[in-house]
């Protein structure tokens, strides 16, 4: 590897003095060794207000009494505010109730497919449903007048005995009651 010359420095411009007049440097400025003229002004005496104690400390008390009747007509416009705000709420809150239910109740068309009082037919007779003795038990029960043997029997059975079960024995159209014991 080839040696390096060693680097030199780059030289620097001499300094300059500044194009502006430094403060301090102007003309009647003390120059470099020199005092300054004095000492600064002294701040203006303080002028006697010419109140006696008494009376700053009747001033303190007026504004101490003061401060605490605002605060105390404060306090109850606040509170009386907030009664009244609780109030107008509590009073909104009723009426919007109210008028929502007013309206679900009496807004909607009645959709015509639940009748609590469906139409009802005789039962008819649990013959052909099917093979299982358990399953033409709960039949036999339905088309008895037993209601709920009727829900058991749509709720376990398969195909034949479930639609069955779900007519009530016949008693209605499929659908037309949630449980077969709203019948009874």
């Amino acid at each position: 590897m080839p040696e390096q010359p060693p680097s030199s420095p780059v030289p620097c411009p001499p300094p300059q003095p500044p194009s502006w007049p430094a403060a301090g440097w102007g003309p009647g400025a003390p120059g470099p060794g020199t005092a300054w003229p004095g000492p600064p002004p002294a701040p203006p005496a303080a002028r006697p207000t010419g109140a006696s104690p008494a009376a700053a400390a009747v001033r303190a008390g007026v504004l101490a009494l003061g401060i605490v009747l605002a605060v105390v007509v404060g306090a109850l416009v606040l509170r009386s505010g907030a009664d009244d705000l609780g109030r107008g709420i509590g009073e909104g809150w009723a009426e919007a109730s109210a008028a929502a239910v007013a309206d679900a109740s009496s807004g909607y068309p009645d959709p015509g497919w639940y009748d609590p009082v469906p139409e009802q037919s005789d039962p008819e007779a649990p013959d052909g449903l099917g093979d299982d003795p358990v399953l033409d038990g709960l039949a036999q029960q339905c088309f008895d007048g037993d209601l709920p043997a009727c829900d058991d029997l749509y709720l376990e059975a398969v195909p034949g005995y479930r639609e069955y079960g779900l007519t009530c024995a016949g008693r209605v159209e499929a659908y037309a009651v949630y449980s077969c014991a709203e019948l009874g």
